[in-house]
């Protein structure tokens, strides 16, 4: 072991203490630095209410307006109230009663259908009477019933059909409605009715049907929804409250108060459409996991189910904040993440996203310096001639590229940080991180850009291990070096192009970094990804990046020991 920390820490040196290197390094560190003062990361766009006013008081007339073409108070308010139709329409429903009722109705339409057809005299009370109007009023009751569904917002029933069945009710109003208002007799009326009978045996099954899956929300769960409504109010009431007092406040400067109304007005309407969409889409968990398909249910449309998980984290992290002014969040560059704050990260994060392409070519570079031209020079003889193995050898030089890569990456990590610390702002939250198909939670960005930089490594491992395969192919080591650059523009091209086709998962040098390494915020650029591995998490992608990276070392390995 001595021999190889020994070769090394030799290899370490000629490696980074050497003009070249310093030059580069000098240079790339003055660009960062430089672009720390010039650029700053710009925020995810976030939404301002549509308000037409330049100043304070207008955009204040403008919100508490009756406009329609704003979105003014009273339209908000309208948005919130909505949410409690979802609870009403769970505590207040008929629809299967109404249901039931046309049911009952046609049933009683099968009997004389039956005395008509079936019975010696053939008559019934149709015929007695001289008129159809119980079909004609069963008939038309059925047709309001399929338009009102065929209208009604998702959640506004817990009445719930499957599509299949919703379409032969469909099928059936047609039908009667045509007959119902049909000019013919009623004896002509009555034989096409008793044909398609079965057509009444199949509203008779659906509603049963319908009887047994009747969907219910608990009544905790409703308790819930109308705490979470209040919570809401209560936010938004202090909203209203700050924005009266800065609209009556003379001695705050006119351009401070025009944003800072911007903010309020955004937070207030935010606020209004969070509490809105949390009740949706906990219901449409909630519906998913009773009916186990929503993709079957009539009215409603497929949805991802981590996506899903993750808005309500968002949503829930965003209604948490009791303060009255929005605070915009930033999304860094080539970094999945859910959401965070403006902090003092952000610089970190986008220098070492810079960083991390520049540290793989020179992954890639020290494996050529130290296995092709000091084969080409002579050194790896003269080495190789001093009481030590092959494979000795082999490990310090790869160790060597190990401490390179590491020892500049944690230069631009302490540099990066504190230049942050000198142009941004003190950290206020924490960063909501995806680690898997199913789990959301919250993580620490210090912690978040660590797993980055440990993500940059492991790339960098990887295709220093693929250069020393390429460079121990031929003794033509100006053409492998080439060789291995442009599988790394390849591989490049393909993260930025390819990232959504399955074969691109299996390769992992096309992957940018750790965090889409781990599966990122959408597993699109994961390893096992969702059409190879549906539960694919951390540790079998990094299991399945180790057997690839260690197959290579060992193959490369005894490659070495042959040439």
């Amino acid at each position: 072991m001595k021999k190889i920390l020994k070769i090394a820490s030799y290899d370490f040196k000629r490696l980074v203490f050497n003009p070249i290197t310093l030059v580069v390094f000098f240079v790339v560190l003055a660009l960062c630095l430089i672009s720390g003062i010039v650029y700053k990361i710009p925020t995810t766009p976030a939404y301002t209410a549509e308000l037409s006013g330049s100043s304070a008081r207008d955009l204040y007339t403008d919100f508490f307006s009756s406009s329609a073409s704003k979105d003014t108070k009273n339209k908000l308010d309208a948005t919130i109230e909505s949410a409690n139709d979802y609870i009403k329409a769970q505590r207040n429903c008929y629809d299967f009663y109404d249901l039931a009722q046309i049911n009952t109705q046609f049933k009683s339409i099968n009997n004389q259908l039956r005395l008509y057809k079936e019975s010696p005299s053939g008559s019934c009370e149709y015929l007695t009477n001289n008129n159809i109007d119980p079909i004609i009023l069963a008939a038309n009751d059925l047709q309001d019933f399929v338009t009102k569904f065929q209208n009604m917002p998702e959640f506004h029933s817990n009445l719930v059909f499957k599509t299949s069945e919703f379409e032969d009710l469909e099928e059936m109003s047609e039908f009667f409605t045509a007959q119902a208002n049909s000019n013919q007799n009623i004896r002509t009326i009555l034989d096409k009715m008793y044909e398609h009978k079965d057509y009444i045996v199949r509203l008779n099954e659906i509603t049963k049907e319908a009887e047994n899956e009747t969907w219910l929300v608990s009544s905790e769960t409703l308790a819930e929804f109308e705490s979470l409504i209040a919570y809401g109010k209560d936010k938004l009431i202090t909203i209203s409250d700050e924005m009266h007092r800065l609209y009556s406040d003379p001695s705050s400067l006119d351009k401070e108060k025009t944003n800072d109304m911007k903010s309020l007005a955004t937070n207030y309407k935010l606020t209004c459409e969070s509490v809105k969409a949390s009740i949706e889409l906990q219901l449409k968990k909630m519906l998913q996991n009773h009916f186990g398909n929503i993709e079957n249910l009539y009215g409603y449309e497929s949805f991802d189910l981590q996506e899903t998980d993750l808005a309500l984290t968002k949503i829930n992290h965003f209604l948490q904040d009791d303060s009255p002014y929005y605070r915009q969040p930033q999304q860094a560059l080539n970094f999945n993440t859910a959401s965070y704050e403006v902090s003092i990260y952000d610089h970190s994060y986008f220098i070492m996203s810079l960083v991390g392409l520049l540290v793989a070519l020179f992954g890639i570079f020290c494996a050529y310096k130290l296995f092709g031209r000091d084969r080409k020079s002579g050194k790896m003889d003269i080495i190789l001639s001093q009481n030590v193995t092959f494979s000795q050898v082999f490990a310090g030089k790869f160790l060597a590229i190990v401490y390179s890569t590491s020892f500049f990456l944690a230069v631009f990590l302490v540099v990066s940080l504190c230049w942050g610390f000198l142009f941004y702002s003190t950290l206020p939250n924490a960063i909501f991180a995806i680690f898997n198909l199913k789990t959301a939670y919250t993580i620490h960005p210090f912690l978040f850009l660590l797993i980055k930089v440990i993500g940059i490594e492991l790339q960098a491992i990887f295709y220093s291990v693929l250069a020393l395969f390429v460079m121990n192919l031929s003794r033509k080591f100006h053409l492998n070096f080439a060789i291995s650059l442009c599988i790394f523009a390849i591989a490049t091209v393909c993260n930025l192009f390819f990232n959504g086709s399955i074969v691109y998962c299996l390769f992992p040098f096309v992957h940018a970094d750790l965090t889409s390494f781990l599966g990122g915020a959408t597993m699109q650029t994961g390893f096992l990804r969702t059409s190879l591995y549906f539960n694919g998490n951390f540790f079998i992608s990094l299991i399945y990046y180790l057997v690839v990276v260690v197959l290579f070392y060992n193959f490369t390995k005894n490659m070495f020991k042959k040439n």
